[in-house]
């Protein structure tokens, strides 16, 4: 019997990633609430937000330092 090989760690969390969807958002730093996160993921499995007007990420005076839930199935 031969082994199973399987894809180095990194890229198995990055092909995960990559089809995940964000579910909240949490602005690092702030007593605010996580909120509901609207967007996807790029090829990467980075997050991209879609971030409305009066939202708190939308137009920060400095980069904001975020934590962003991400859900995926297998």
């Amino acid at each position: 019997m031969q082994p199973v090989a399987a894809p180095p760690i990194p890229e198995r969390v990055r092909t995960l990633a990559a089809t995940a969807a964000p579910t909240h958002v949490s602005l690092t730093g702030t007593d605010l609430p996580a909120s509901p996160a609207r967007g996807g993921v790029d090829g990467q499995g980075r997050p991209v937000l879609l971030v409305m007007p009066g939202e708190p990420l939308h137009d920060p005076l400095d980069e904001p330092v975020v934590t962003v839930d991400l859900a995926a199935n297998r």
